[in-house]
């Protein structure tokens, strides 16, 4: 007591003390255990100050400067990786196994907590390894490499969504990470993944021309009405008008006689678009009318011969 006291001023050890002292120590980033000042280095010493870090959180809790504290101590590397370096509190996620095992079968490179005992009281210091989480990192891949990963079966479409939509509360409540997510390139049709405004689901009308981004539902599970909340529509005919027989029209790759078919296609469903002036407006642009010189023209451009 009369060391502590306003007289003599020894202060009594706290948290910034400690934090103070190990940003002196350059404990500020990444720190291999090679690298730790020296007593640091056992395993034994290492626990020690966990043990002392969480006794003086407990110490403090309720008091004002407890959260500014905690707010420093996320900038310290202590916490223990597994890939057996120390990382700042708040740079390391903790998570289930499960999600550990499946973004780490990515090759993502996210820092996630070893599995230690002795660290277990400090692990809410750190972050939880989300679904922002996880959509920042699958963003900030090349989708080259999620598409390499995809065709080497190392990225499994159906885990991913489904890990997803255990979480579909954080993401549908949450308008950004919902676009974010969706306009992921993790969703399969035929030999690609696409983002979800490239596809539709199966609907009530099939594709006879074999133009639609119809997405795979059977490499992405029981994910029918998550994918919905996504965004993702049904194919439709008029959806099918809309948005893939002018672009396919308009091409080289779709032969005389596929051109043909969707003549017969457009002249059998009429009815389901005459009225619709989005699809008017879509075809009045296309060359759809096969005239005398074998080629196919825009009906503006073409008359009758008589």
């Amino acid at each position: 007591n009369v060391l502590s006291s306003k007289d003599v001023g020894v202060p009594i050890l706290e948290l910034k003390h400690i934090i103070h002292v190990l940003k002196d120590h350059g404990l500020t980033g990444r720190t291999p255990r090679n690298d730790l000042p020296g007593t640091l280095r056992k395993q034994s010493a290492l626990e020690a100050l966990w043990a002392v870090i969480e006794a003086l959180m407990k110490q403090q809790k309720g008091l004002h400067d407890l959260e500014e504290d905690k707010k420093g101590l996320r900038r310290i590397a202590l916490a223990p990786g597994r890939d057996g370096a120390l990382w700042p509190f708040g740079e390391i996620y903790q998570a289930d196994e499960a999600t550990i095992a499946l973004f780490s079968s990515l090759g993502l490179d996210i820092p996630f907590l070893a599995d230690e005992n002795a660290f277990e009281p400090l692990k809410t210091l750190c972050p939880t390894f989300g679904a922002a989480a996880a959509v920042e990192s699958l963003r900030k891949t090349n989708s080259a490499m999620l598409q390499a990963l995809w065709i080497e079966g190392k990225l499994s479409t159906k885990n991913l969504l489904e890990w997803f939509e255990n979480r579909r509360r954080e993401v549908l409540e949450n308008p950004y990470l919902k676009k974010e997510l969706a306009d992921l390139p993790i969703y399969p049709s035929a030999d690609r993944l696409h983002p979800i405004s490239g596809l539709v689901l199966p609907g009530n009308f099939e594709d006879p021309l074999g133009i639609a981004n119809i997405v795979d539902l059977r490499a992405l599970g029981k994910s029918r009405e998550f994918l919905r909340e996504l965004g993702l529509k049904e194919l439709d005919f008029p959806t099918y008008v809309i948005k893939y027989l002018p672009e396919a029209m308009e091409g080289s790759s779709l032969p005389p006689d596929k051109r043909h078919r969707a003549i017969e296609l457009l002249a059998k469903h009429i009815g389901e678009i005459k009225d619709n002036e989005s699809a008017r407006v879509a075809l009045a642009d296309v060359s759809l009318v096969e005239c005398t010189d074998g080629l196919f023209h825009k009906a503006t451009e073409c008359c009758f011969d008589n």
